[in-house]
């Protein structure tokens, strides 16, 4: 009994530095808009902010208010990747809440919706979760902006329609990094790296868009089980380990016809003899499942701005290191840095979107100040500009004529879900052959 009492009397005084997390119960922020159970959250109006760490899950039974963490860390207390069940941020039945700039951390659940719509997830830092953000039966809700590392599973969209899951960094996950089983949602300009099994899975899913993500050095690339109907194009596929596509029992379209392409896959060994970017022959998947216009190199997807709810980008094919993008509406002028190895030869091909900027009679290219004539091809809604140049640091300038108008103040997002799920999956799509197309001016500049 004495060895023991004193070898307790040594722990004690040889680690007075552990500091336990205490957890004191949940905190509600009610309908009428007070806060209970913490001292730590801040409301001014409909503006609810951290003001510390907070070690409790938080229930949201309020609409139309925005929880802003301000940085500071919401950490459960079950340790690894939190207590079964126990949730971050719950959100359930609500509509038009935002959740930002929160570090979760250890919850079974980071932050969950269910039954609700037109909720947003933005600026978040998601880490050792169980769940990152699950979303089910729900619907128009935005997850956009967040980073997430080292979760068992990162976003999971569920019998849910018409969500946009934009612009994510997602590293280090252990089971699936985005699971999607519903239809319509958007899953865009995600960079989805290093992840230890799925990436993006589809299972028992229709008629999402898959557009613009970066899916790099992952276990596995795209998995589709039971899912059809699902628009898959200008996303890059780049050295996923097991595979870069796995299907079983499904379809998809793996392009957006020509001249606006497929998607960029590392593993492609066709060649491109005509110069636009994109190859001569299919990357063949299955017999179900082609992509009939690969390209030849990784796409850049540039923002371009938002107009009335509705954002446009600018697609950039091409080998040079592109960077500082800018788009000028006033001076209907698009600039860009191209950098490459001095003495090779550089190419671009890039998409612009009418509603954007057009040009009334010819567009003019400037390479360093240099005029450059572009071969142009277009289709209903872009104009695809290609041209090359010798290598070097570069500055390019795309001048139209006619920029971007003001839209309709009735313009709202689920209109504009509904609209760009439906025109990409029944875009027609025109053969390779049949377009009018140029071959390229080359600049001995």
């Amino acid at each position: 009994m004495l060895v023991l009492l004193l070898f307790l009397s040594i722990t004690l005084v040889s680690f007075p530095q552990i500091e336990m997390v205490k957890a004191e119960g949940t905190i509600y922020i009610r309908s009428d808009g007070s806060v209970e159970g913490t001292d730590k959250i801040q409301q001014d109006g409909n503006v609810y902010t951290f003001t510390d760490d907070i070690f409790d899950p938080i229930v949201v039974q309020r609409d139309n208010i925005v929880v802003d963490g301000a940085g500071y860390l919401l950490q459960g207390v079950g340790g690894g990747m939190g207590i079964h069940g126990i949730t971050g941020v719950s959100i359930d039945d609500r509509s038009n809440v935002t959740v930002k700039n929160i570090q979760t951390k250890n919850f079974f659940y980071s932050i969950r919706l269910r039954n609700s719509s037109n909720n947003t997830i933005y600026g978040n830092k998601i880490i050792e979760n169980h769940f990152g953000i699950d979303v089910s039966d729900s619907s128009f809700n935005i997850i956009s902006g967040n980073t997430l590392t080292s979760n068992n599973a990162s976003i999971n969209i569920y019998h849910s329609a018409y969500n946009v899951v934009s612009g994510n960094t997602i590293t280090n996950n252990n089971d699936y990094t985005i699971s999607i089983s519903g239809s319509f949602n958007i899953i865009s300009g995600n960079t989805l790296t290093s992840n230890n099994a799925f990436c993006i899975y589809l299972h028992g899913s229709s008629n999402n868009t898959i557009f613009g993500n970066n899916i790099t050095n992952n276990e596995r690339g795209i998995t589709s089980y039971e899912s059809s109907g699902n628009m898959i194009s200008h996303n890059n596929l780049i050295n996923n380990q097991k595979y870069q596509i796995h299907l079983r029992d499904a379809n998809a379209t793996w392009d957006d016809g020509y001249p606006s392409g497929g998607n960029y896959w590392s593993d492609y060994k066709g060649t491109d003899n005509d110069g636009d970017a994109i190859g001569d022959t299919p990357y063949v998947i299955d017999e179900n499942n082609t992509d009939n216009y690969p390209l030849m190199v990784p796409i850049k997807i540039f923002d371009a701005g938002t107009w009335e709810w509705i954002p446009f980008n600018v697609n950039v094919v091409s080998n040079s290191t592109v960077s500082g993008f800018s788009f000028n509406p006033e001076s209907a002028l698009i600039r860009f840095n191209i950098d490459g190895e001095d003495g090779t030869t550089g190419f671009c091909r890039v998409t612009i979107p009418k509603d954007l900027l057009t040009a009334e009679d010819s567009w003019t290219v400037l390479v360093d100040g240099a005029s450059i004539t572009p071969t142009v091809n277009e289709d209903a809604s872009n104009t695809y500009l290609y041209f090359t140049y010798n290598y070097s640091t570069k500055t390019v300038e795309i001048i139209g004529t006619d920029a971007i108008q003001e839209f309709p103040s009735w313009a709202i997002l689920p209109l504009l879900l509904v609209a760009t799920s439906v025109a990409v999956i029944c875009k027609k799509r025109l053969p390779k052959n049949q377009s009018n197309q140029q071959k390229p001016f080359i600049s001995g500049d």
